[in-house]
């Protein structure tokens, strides 16, 4: 009995299989590509709103990561398979054309461009492939709603969920980058951790905004210039640099389009709490505050030392400060250099020594030294005491009288005391509080240790100077 009801399944089985197969192979494969196109098309034109999507993209040669949410809405032409398509991000709204087309599946072609969604595609001088997007995607299938397509050349995944009215309203993401941007105000933009990556409350780790750290040629997409970012953290003493990345701003959050990742906690998302103020990290393993400060927020172990004893002495002219700075052409300092070098007769340069021996090789100390103009070899000698306050904050303070080769003496310290320019310099030097130094090492070559300095003046912290300050081994 059991062997013939077990027959009599297997026959239905088997009849329904061939009904399915004689239904399949009943289609030509020119059929069979309509129906899957006229299926796809009927999808894109039947949510209401359109659909919204988060792409971020791996540049090519890992040169940069980058990335745009969307919001889409597809009208189809006629009976064919194409249309306009309305694409907006946070901040634009651009219409174009798409085409339905069917090569190895059912794809979805961004084929005219739009200045809103092609811009991570848009080839620039350094990379024919943009920023790695692709404007070409395979229909992969409908899950629960959402359309799950895959780049045809780069393999990106784009996922389509259904968009509401409230989506087109993009007045939300204005106002957080405005609010984002504004932290850019302050000296230090970084997130202090306190759980995850390591961190404790007693010991948090931090992870700081690079300012000095994009360096994307955006010739070709200029509307996107100040929508990158560097950040960089240190990890068993060791500076690591992420890659050049571009913001996501969503309704929801803001997404960094190349996360960071630290002893297995990722941190790639933050969401504005208009509440108390404050942006909170989106991502679950890790606990912290997103602060700024116009001062460094951490110590720079042993920097003051390092400064003294080798930095501040490491030439016979000692630290100087030029007039042609070029990472910060308008630096404060920069300014109080270039008018020493360029409208003070007697003096070109100013510059810090811890340990100043003259021509004539007597050791004077630490000090000041004005050069001489037009390379005369002369100088003015102002003797000071560099006095450590922190391992990281120092000051300097002016102590004794002017020494000087210069044959006119008293006309080259009636100079020091009544030139602008110089007296500027000596008031940024000598403030009373001091300056906070922050920096940290990384080996340029296996030969050469790098510093990448910057003094803050904790008097006015819109004084800084950088400096770029080497080791040899």
């Amino acid at each position: 009995m059991k062997r013939l009801l077990y027959v009599f399944t297997m026959l239905i089985a088997f009849s329904a299989c061939e009904d399915d197969y004689e239904y399949a192979i009943d289609k030509t494969p020119t059929e069979r590509k309509v129906e899957a196109k006229t299926e796809l098309m009927n999808l894109l034109k039947g949510s209401e709103f359109g659909w919204k999507t988060v792409l971020v993209y791996q540049g090519p040669n890992d040169k940069a990561s980058a990335g745009d949410f969307f919001v889409m809405k597809f009208e189809q032409n006629g009976e064919n398979f194409n249309g306009e398509v309305t694409i907006a991000n946070g901040f634009k709204e651009e219409k174009s054309e798409f085409v339905l087309n069917h090569e190895a599946g059912t794809i979805l072609n961004f084929n005219t461009y739009n200045d809103v969604f092609h811009w991570l595609t848009k080839p620039n001088i350094w990379e024919g492939q943009g920023f790695g997007g692709d404007q070409e995607f395979i229909f992969m299938r409908e899950d629960a709603g959402n359309l799950i397509f895959q780049g045809k050349e780069l393999g990106n995944e784009m996922i389509l969920e259904k968009a509401t009215e409230q989506d087109w309203d993009m007045t939300d993401i204005q106002e957080m980058r405005e609010k984002f941007l504004q932290l850019f105000e302050k000296n230090f933009v970084a997130f202090k951790i306190t759980d995850g990556m390591g961190a404790t409350e007693e010991n948090p780790f931090f992870i700081r905004f690079n300012p000095d750290g994009v360096a994307i040629n955006m010739s070709a997409v200029p509307d996107k210039e100040g929508w990158f970012y560097e950040m960089v953290w240190e990890v068993d003493g060791e500076k690591v640099y992420g890659q050049e990345a571009s913001y996501v701003f969503t309704h929801d959050e803001l997404i960094f389009s190349y996360p960071v990742v630290v002893k297995g906690d990722t941190l790639d998302r933050i969401s504005y709490n208009e509440v108390d103020d404050t942006w909170v990290i989106g991502n679950k393993s890790v606990v912290g505050t997103l602060a700024t400060s116009d001062l460094p927020m951490w110590q720079s172990p042993g920097m003051v030392d390092k400064a003294i004893d080798i930095f501040f002495q490491q030439y016979a002219s000692g630290w100087k400060m030029y007039p042609w700075n070029y990472d910060e052409p308008d630096n404060i300092v920069t300014g109080y250099a270039k008018g020493i070098d360029e409208e003070c007769e007697m003096f070109d340069y100013f510059a810090v020594h811890s340990n100043y021996t003259n021509s004539a090789g007597e050791n004077l100390g630490a000090g000041f030294i004005l050069e001489g103009a037009d390379y005369s070899g002369k100088y003015a000698f102002l003797p000071i005491e560099i006095i450590k306050l922190d391992e990281s904050e120092l000051k300097f303070v002016w102590n004794g009288e002017v020494i000087t080769d210069i044959e006119d003496a008293a006309a080259a310290k009636d100079v020091i005391n009544t030139d602008p320019h110089i007296q500027n310099m000596l008031n940024a030097f000598c403030n009373p509080v001091g300056w906070s130094i922050y920096c940290s090492s990384y080996f340029y070559t296996p030969t050469w240790e790098i510093y990448p300095a910057e003094f803050y003046n904790m008097e006015d912290p819109s004084i800084v100077i950088k400096a770029w300050w080497s080791i040899s081994y």
